[in-house]
Formats: structure tokens, sequence, C-alpha cells
């Protein structure tokens, strides 16, 4: 699992925005013993938008599918897209996202 934050503070625009998006994101990956691996993704957040004369939350959920290529036992990098949606089912988005991750080994020896 993971939480993912991202925000976006526009100030040259007029009227300002202000975007923040939260999620947390679980994975299932597939052929997990060699260094490509499909996987599957989906998970829940929100989005707050704010321009000046709209101030909204939305509940979001998301899926999607992607491959991840284990580059060392900690080094990795994935792809994935996915469709954001929100749960009155009036907004959808799409998403392709690349991925440099770092994997801490927190196993005990």
């Amino acid at each position: 699992m993971l939480l993912n934050y991202s925000a976006l503070d526009y100030d040259s625009a007029r009227p300002k925005i202000v975007i923040q998006k939260y999620h947390v994101d679980a994975y299932r990956f597939f052929n997990a013993e060699n260094a490509l691996r499909p996987y599957i993704v989906a998970g829940f957040g929100q989005l707050d938008f704010e321009d000046g004369n709209i101030d909204s939350t939305e509940n979001m959920l998301n899926t999607g599918v992607g491959i991840s290529y284990q580059m060392t036992p900690s080094w990795f990098v994935r792809t994935d897209a996915r469709v954001f949606f929100d749960t009155d089912n009036s907004d959808r988005d799409s998403a392709l996202t690349l991925t440099l991750g770092y994997r801490l080994n927190l196993a005990p020896n």
C-alpha cells in the first residue's frame, strides 16, 4: 500500500487555483519472482479544488494496470495507467504515471 499526495498552487492564473489530491492505493503484483512484474492497482482518496469561485471537495476512487521492473534489490521503475472518478460519478480523469522508486530494507536480520 502507498499513500500519495500532490498539490498545485497556481498564483499567476486569475483567479488563483489551489488543488490538493491525496489517495491510498493497494497494489497486487503478478510474476513477483521475476524482474518484470505486471500489477493492478486500486485506491481511494480526496480531491480539494479552490479557484476563488468554486471551493469543492470530491471523494475519489481509482483503478488501473501497470508494469514494474526491478533494477536492483532496492531500485525499481514502474508505469501505470489509471482512471480516477468521484463517488457521485460526475467527473473522470485519466492518468499515466512513471515512478522511480527505492525500497528501504527494514526487515530484521
